[in-house]
């Protein structure tokens, strides 16, 4: 959320979501999306996160510094969800930076 607090109403018919943060990006808060996707793994819901923790790229910078790996990523993740194909690797559950 807005205030780096993480929402409070997910629940298990909430949708499933894929991240891609760095810790240092000046304009994207890395602390909410570490909370939201530890509150959405608690449900537990798919919570994808590609954390890069020494970076502070900021969208379509990070997305092209990453571009292979994150259409992987993403393309896998969208082809398990919509139940495209049926044997997408599970959901990852990358780490969170630490000290997060």
């Amino acid at each position: 959320t807005a205030d780096g607090l993480a929402p409070t109403t997910m629940a298990k018919a909430d949708a499933p979501t894929s991240f891609i943060a760095s810790r240092f990006d000046q304009a994207a808060d890395y602390r909410g999306t570490a909370l939201t996707t530890r509150t959405a793994r608690g449900v537990p819901l798919t919570a994808e996160l590609t954390s890069y923790c020494t970076e502070g790229l900021h969208a379509e910078k990070l997305y092209s510094a990453h571009k292979a790996e994150t259409d992987l990523q993403w393309t896998t993740f969208l082809a398990r969800e919509l139940f495209l194909y049926g044997d997408e690797p599970a959901p990852s559950a990358g780490p969170i930076c630490d000290g997060v």
